[in-house]
């Protein structure tokens, strides 16, 4: 399945309820869009490639908690 800039606006408001606009970031696999939203909030949002192992995403979920545990300063 392809995802262009409009299906993802509309996935996030969907799922999240958020008006946004969206641009597609560069990816070596996945799909990576610069989510701004109407307030004024600022997000990432991806889209995992279909033939991305289990374990990859599961490392790059526990590196975000991680993070977000840490608490550094930025939101996450």
């Amino acid at each position: 399945m392809s995802f262009d800039s409009e299906h993802v606006v509309t996935l996030i408001h969907e799922h999240y309820g958020l008006d946004s606009v969206v641009t597609q970031l560069p990816g070596e696999l996945d799909l990576n869009f610069f989510v701004k939203s109407k307030e004024g909030s600022s997000y990432i949002f991806k889209i995992a490639n279909t033939k991305e192992v289990l374990a990859n995403l599961e490392l790059q979920n526990a590196l975000i908690n991680h993070l977000v545990i840490k608490n550094l300063g930025i939101t996450i």
